[in-house]
């Protein structure tokens, strides 16, 4: 009589690996413990070596052999990603309620974007309404490779001035301005008629 055995079907634990390319870690893959014998593509092999450590994105395969002797061959690819480098800020200022910020970045990854905390991100790198003074922007990799931020400076100037100490509008000040020493502000009143430099 015929005896028919049955083939090993090796599982990796992962449908798709992403390997961050910043990352200073080799990032395990396996597949399922229990097989007799283990063959990777990178040239690796041995009795209990369902996982190894890789150091770059491609396609592994491994061959297993189950007690029959009978091999099976599965393959998986590692993807790459990478942490954003910021390369630009296109800052609008000077618009009131109207200024605004986009982000540029450049990297292997799949990114998001969040504008002075981590708490909500956004896929859109464009961000408005921003008020003057300093403001913090993250961007994350959607995979994991990690975030980064940068501080940036909205100008502009308060719309009102009305120095009579009743606590409002009382004093006038563009918050950044001692990053611009050479600059020169001027003041007029309503009609027009300069009152200060």
């Amino acid at each position: 009589s015929n005896t028919v055995n049955p083939l090993p079907f090796p599982v990796f634990n992962s449908d798709s690996y992403i390997y961050c390319l910043n990352s200073t870690e080799p990032l395990p893959i396996s597949v399922q413990v229990g097989f007799k014998y283990y063959a990777w593509n990178t040239g690796e092999e041995g009795r209990n070596l369902n996982k190894i450590y890789i150091d770059s994105p491609g396609t592994y395969s491994v061959e297993v052999t189950n007690e029959y002797n009978c091999t099976n061959r599965v393959s998986v690819e590692v993807l790459p990603s990478n942490i954003a480098t910021i390369t630009d800020l296109e800052i609008l200022d000077f618009h009131g309620s109207d200024n605004s910020v986009t982000i540029i970045v450049q990297g292997e990854g799949d990114y998001e974007y969040a504008l002075n905390n981590t708490s909500q991100f956004q896929n859109d790198n464009f961000f408005n309404g921003l008020l003057n003074g300093y403001h913090t922007v993250y961007v994350r990799d959607k995979n994991g490779c990690g975030t980064v931020s940068k501080e940036f400076l909205v100008l502009d100037y308060p719309r009102f001035f009305t120095p009579n100490d009743d606590g409002i509008h009382d004093y006038w000040n563009i918050i950044g301005m001692n990053k611009f020493p050479n600059s020169k502000i001027y003041i007029f009143d309503r009609f027009g008629k300069l009152l200060k430099i």
